[in-house]
């Protein structure tokens, strides 16, 4: 039970620090019938009564990882054990009226990561709405125009500078993934990916070391596999899912170091109607491409430092322009 406790008592923590909890109440409140409430913190919980109550019934998430993981989020009618049970039918979370989640699995890594999902997606979503409403001259209500100021509040803006991480060429693999690991706490603690989106890598001796799929990027030790740059041998199986993808940076944009993140801003720009479009995708070029709805990927061509901070820069600047449009 103290495992349990502590486990539970670790991704609270991670919540927090994601800014996704906080305000008070208590984070996991178990219901009747296995089900598990959550309280997301402001602006969250707003954002996602505001789309509930326009949904019709089910929230349906833009970003490519929310429709992934998530597939929707129903609404349920209530928060009886047969409504829950009912809505949550093939669902990993729902979203209820006043702005809180209901979680299908109460275990601990698991509902860390459908609530922090379906956080990132109902921010996306209601981002992505409110630029569209300001396109066709809409308006929004009260609430909203609140949650929009909170959200985009100059306080919340990307610092300008990424930490110092440690200096390349790294010559062997333990020294390769130590890096791998230093970058994906950076990008964690910058707000650049959550739960357990995005992956990294670096090349070194004619192999790719990458993280594995679904490892959280906060916590890649023992989270690593070696896979030859021919994208051969069996390692490739425990690889992020991503792989391909990296190992064509690096073949075909010399990089030696390639970050994914999530970065939300920049993932709203991607989907907003208008001026906001892609970057380039050619990684030769351009130290970041994004890949619309889906995050951006990053290359260094010693080590991560040029990575996480395109990625850095990229959010940033996202922000300001989505900050500029709607406040």
């Amino acid at each position: 039970m103290t495992a349990v406790r502590d486990l539970a008592a670790k991704h609270a923590a991670k919540a927090i620090a994601a800014g996704l909890a906080g305000d008070g109440a208590p984070l996991f409140e178990p219901l009747d019938g296995g089900f598990v409430r959550c309280a997301p913190k402001e602006p969250y919980r707003a954002m996602i009564a505001a789309l509930a109550a326009r949904s019709g019934g089910r929230i349906v998430p833009q970003d490519a990882e929310g429709r992934v993981i998530l597939v929707d989020l129903p609404v349920p009618r209530s928060t009886g054990a047969g409504d829950l049970a009912e809505a949550l039918a093939g669902r990993r979370a729902a979203a209820l009226a006043d702005g809180g989640l209901v979680l299908a699995d109460a275990t601990a890594a698991a509902a860390f990561d459908a609530f922090s999902s379906a956080c990132f997606a109902c921010y996306v979503k209601f981002v992505v709405d409110a630029l569209a409403a300001r396109k066709r001259g809409g308006s929004l209500g009260a609430g909203e125009r609140r949650a929009l100021a909170l959200a985009l509040d100059p306080s919340r803006r990307p610092p300008e500078r990424a930490p110092d991480l440690s200096r390349g060429p790294f010559a062997d693999a333990d020294s390769a993934r130590a890096a791998v690991i230093a970058a994906g706490r950076a990008t964690v603690a910058l707000g650049l990916v959550g739960a357990s989106f995005g992956n990294a890598s670096y090349a070194v001796g004619g192999s790719l070391h990458i993280s594995e799929t679904g490892a959280p990027l906060d916590e890649l030790e023992g989270r690593i596999v070696s896979v030859p740059l021919d994208g051969s041998g069996q390692a490739v199986q425990k690889a992020s899912s991503e792989l391909a993808a990296h190992l064509r940076i690096v073949r075909e944009a010399g990089a030696r170091a390639v970050l994914h993140g999530h970065p939300r801003h920049a993932v709203i720009a991607s989907l907003a109607p208008g001026r906001f479009q892609s970057l380039p995708d050619a990684l030769a070029d351009h130290p970041v491409a994004i890949a619309p709805g889906h995050g951006a990927f990053a290359a260094g061509r010693v080590d991560f430092n040029e990575a996480l901070q395109a990625l850095l820069d990229v959010e940033r600047r996202c922000f300001d322009e989505i900050a500029g449009t709607l406040i």
